[in-house]
């Protein structure tokens, strides 16, 4: 401002008196306005934003950004939607994960470098949207599905509670206390000495290394996360990210990360696993219309504990989906061919119009989906597979289970 201010009072006396001194002086004070940056206002957030404008911001921001959103617009960014050649564009969001160093040079406009960036990302969108994700086969080829930890709660859609409680003014003021507090302490130690490094504590490092450990054999055949080794093979950093949070939280930017904190992280990824497993099926699935059909007579049969039924009485609850008496059929005949129910012998002998078909479910079927043995969150409602008794089980469902779900939160 006094640059600006100076220069117009330079070239005022210059007008005035005809001063060759102050018209020098005013133009070598323009020149070097022209050369100095135009400082960007600071900015925490951002939505809807191109791959290039992110870095771009990253840039002005000091390499610390925030990318959230309640929708899926963003990943179609990233898909290349408005880039030139339509390629996918999300280097960004690989090298803001990883610290690496960005670099981008475009002839278009001015070269972006930023040193060891830091890109938040938040998003919660819908089951399509995910499933429209999985149709870039190099969203997970190059590891950005790999990078982000999900969250697939439960639909409660049709049990929801209505006028809940609002959240108490006091957790209110105590979480925003604590976001303040940490962004002050972050501003405070930043501007003294640099980047704060944590460590681990003795007990620590050795209650992590046995995590590590847990990690590799579920990554191995026959592991939980043998299908999805890109996700687990980065479990490990996301859990040390997570314990510093915890720790910064509870002890300030200072000091070694205790056992306690690791111990909580490790907690938190355990629960991550089978989201993951939820989520990234769930992009990889194929089911056809019989398939979804048969779902959803299991998921009727599952509310009302059904251990016998017959065709009619699925066929009229499912009216919506079912119209006529045949359109349930495939969907039966799925769930006979995969050892879920099997026929009853009805009884020919009685005169009259023959009784519609009955089924007996499979016992194993309830003792997997009781609501006693299974956690309130879980992610596979009913659980597959099954561990048929019927002697025609020949196969089981695939692992998608996120048909009913409202919300991915990623």
């Amino acid at each position: 401002a006094l640059n600006f201010e100076g220069a117009f009072l330079f070239k005022k006396l210059a007008a005035e008196k005809g001063d060759s001194e102050a018209r020098h002086d005013a133009g070598e004070l323009a020149a070097k306005i022209e050369r100095e940056d135009v400082p960007a206002l600071p900015r925490l957030l951002v939505d809807d934003s191109t791959a290039e404008k992110l870095a771009i911001m990253l840039s002005e921001q000091g390499g610390r950004i925030a990318s959230m959103s309640p929708e899926g617009g963003v990943f179609d960014l990233m898909s290349g939607m408005y880039s030139k050649n339509g390629g996918p564009q999300f280097g960004v969001y690989l090298m803001g994960h990883s610290g690496d160093d960005l670099v981008s040079d475009r002839v278009s406009r001015e070269s972006v470098r930023v040193n060891r960036p830091a890109l938040t990302c938040a998003y919660a969108i819908q089951p399509q949207v995910i499933q429209g994700v999985a149709k870039n086969d190099a969203f997970r080829g190059r590891g950005l599905l790999a990078r982000y930890l999900y969250m697939a709660p439960k639909s409660w859609i049709g049990s929801r509670e209505i006028a809940t409680t609002p959240v108490s003014e006091t957790v209110k003021e105590a979480y925003h206390s604590t976001i303040r507090r940490l962004f002050l302490s972050c501003q405070e130690i930043q501007d003294e000495s640099g980047p704060v490094i944590l460590y681990l504590s003795d007990e620590a490092s050795r209650a992590f290394k046995r995590w590590e450990t847990e990690i590799e054999s579920m990554l191995g055949d026959g592991g939980q996360m043998e299908l999805m080794r890109d996700w687990g093979a980065k479990l490990a950093g996301a859990t040390l990210r997570i314990a510093a949070v915890v720790h910064c939280v509870q002890s300030g930017m200072t000091g070694p990360i205790e056992k306690v904190a690791i111990e909580s992280a490790i907690t938190i990824a355990k629960s991550l696993i089978t989201h993951a497993d939820a989520v990234l099926n769930m992009m990889q699935a194929k089911e056809g219309q019989e398939s979804q059909d048969a779902r959803y007579v299991l998921g009727w049969i599952d509310r009302h504990d059904r251990r016998e039924f017959t065709k009619r009485d699925a066929q009229q609850h499912g009216k919506r989906r079912f119209p006529k008496a045949g359109d349930i059929d495939l969907a039966l005949e799925e769930l006979l061919r995969r050892g879920y129910i099997r026929k009853l012998l009805s009884d020919a002998s009685k005169p009259g119009r023959p009784s519609s078909p009955a089924f007996e479910v499979n016992p194993k079927f309830f003792a997997n989906t009781n609501p006693e043995k299974r956690a309130h969150n879980s992610q596979k409602s009913p659980d597959w597979p099954i561990e048929s008794s019927f002697e025609n089980n020949e196969d089981t469902f695939e692992s998608s289970e996120c048909s009913n779900r409202e919300q991915v939160r990623i």
